[in-house]
């Protein structure tokens, strides 16, 4: 752009400025709205690095509005936003022909596709086509913005670490606002699932968010030098790191305490070299050993009859209470319920989005606990893995396991196998927020949701960048390893 244009696009603005201000406080709504998508139509066609971050900046203060009584529900501003975005960046590929061939082939991208090819060829059979047109819509955009423009935006291997302060930046308000609130309640666990709305639904989405940014905060600070050369940011980087941290202990979210852990683990193997395909037989044989001996350690874990608490040792313990924690034996109700309906259609499933609506026929009355439903209102099935196979069948839950399966392989070749230090430690702060979703995954499910979707896709879209654009780079930081 000009100086000249800069200039034009500039007062422009500030007269459209003047002029929208004045329309408001006149309660004329509708132009402010006109100009706003004319502006958003400019940013799409000259500068969608700039949108991408828009967008970004605007998630963590999204809100819902939810019209139960219409049975409509929607995220603004993000909603719009993504959709129109998303039928500019098709439009744009038909009309030019033109797609990057690399990131179109990427193992990644195949999987990602045929996620969502299959999820779309389900909506025929769902058992509510409406609602499983809605869901896919919901996650193709997302992928569309977040994955396919994020790995074009990612090709500038710094604009992955900017997407994650840019992301940070309002995150860091939404929790401490949270905290002001909580700390009016005196930090009760009572309240600790409303206290972060209307910028956040429930606590189990925060925990997820926060735990994806700890994992990202935690490697930029401990890896600064390479990251950046100015002195006063390691300080800014500390104060972030404990705020988020204090706000994830007051989020009271097991599930996101679990998947840090998870992660740290995760961290340990990666510094003992340990390769994907080692990787692989060290879940399996949990897993068989789970299978084994599933009894006797379901008999261990009903011992435990520690509820959930404001005391913090105490929350700990619940963790593993399936006796009378209600959170712990509603999960295991809705998985119940999966398994079954999941019998009922194991090739096709139910539709994609439609277990909320499905399942409650089948409840069994002695499985049921005090906060069970029959509205399909309280949350959906609990679990990433579960979702997919009562939705969309054997086919969509074999690919969407491939899918993380890749995410895997690829993140962890380069970390360990990376050819210069920027890949390996971006790559590293990319795969431990992933993993702390991906286990977080086994108890809640929230890909629809566009805090946590969003930093999903991008993620996704920075390690396919990072592999296909940056990993033979030459830098002056090729002998580094993890430390």
């Amino acid at each position: 752009m000009t100086a000249v244009n800069k200039k034009i696009f500039w007062i422009t603005g500030l007269g459209f400025g003047l002029l929208n201000g004045l329309l408001i406080a006149k309660e004329l709504y509708i132009f402010p709205l006109i100009s706003a998508g004319l502006l958003l139509t400019y940013l799409a066609f000259f500068n969608l690095e700039f949108l991408f971050f828009l967008i970004t900046f605007v998630t963590p203060l999204s809100i819902l509005f939810d019209y139960k009584e219409l049975g409509v529900s929607f995220t603004l501003p993000t909603e719009p936003i993504l959709f129109g975005l998303m039928i500019f960046y098709w439009l744009k590929v038909i009309i030019s022909g033109h797609i990057e061939r690399k990131l179109l082939l990427h193992p990644l991208t195949v999987f990602i596709g045929l996620h969502l090819a299959w999820m779309g060829l389900t909506i025929i059979s769902s058992s509510d086509p409406l609602v499983s047109f809605k869901f896919f819509l919901s996650n193709f955009w997302f992928v569309t913005v977040f994955y396919m423009i994020g790995a074009e935006v990612f090709k500038k291997r710094d604009n992955i670490q900017k997407f994650f302060w840019v992301y940070i930046t309002p995150l860091a308000f939404v929790c401490l606002y949270t905290l002001v609130r909580h700390a009016s309640y005196f930090f009760s666990h009572m309240v600790s699932s409303e206290v972060m709305q209307p910028f956040i639904e429930n606590h189990a989405i925060y925990g997820a968010v926060l735990a994806i940014i700890l994992c990202f905060l935690a490697v930029y600070l401990f890896q600064i030098r390479l990251f950046s050369q100015k002195p006063l940011l390691i300080i800014i980087v500390g104060i972030l790191f404990i705020h988020f941290g204090i706000a994830m202990i007051f989020s009271y979210t097991r599930a996101a305490w679990l998947s840090l852990a998870a992660a740290a683990g995760f961290f340990v193997l990666l510094r003992l070299k340990v390769n994907f395909f080692s990787l692989i037989f060290m879940m399996t044989t949990l897993l068989l050993g789970f299978i084994i001996f599933q009894d006797r350690i379901l008999l261990e874990l009903k011992q435990n009859e520690t509820d959930s608490s404001t005391k913090l040792d105490k929350h700990v313990q619940s963790i593993s209470n399936i006796k009378t924690d209600a959170s712990n034996l509603e999960r295991l109700n809705r998985w119940a319920c999966a398994l079954r309906m999941f019998k009922e259609r194991p090739f096709l499933g139910w539709g994609p989005g439609t277990y909320p609506k499905k399942y409650a026929p089948f409840q069994k009355p002695h499985e049921k606990t005090i906060i069970s439903t029959n509205a399909g209102d309280v949350g959906g099935v609990h679990s990433e893995y579960l979702g997919p196979l009562v939705e969309t069948g054997v086919p969509g839950f074999l690919i969407f396991i491939a899918m993380v399966l890749t995410i895997l392989r690829r993140g962890m070749r380069l970390i360990l196998e990376g050819k210069n230090a920027g890949t390996r430690f971006t790559a590293l702060y990319l795969l431990l927020g992933l993993i702390t979703y991906l286990s977080h995954g086994f108890l809640n499910n929230y890909l629809d949701i566009d805090k946590t979707a969003s930093l999903f896709w991008a993620s996704l879209g920075g390690i396919a960048a990072l592999d296909i654009y940056h990993d033979k780079e030459d830098q002056k930081n090729d002998a580094k390893e993890i430390r």
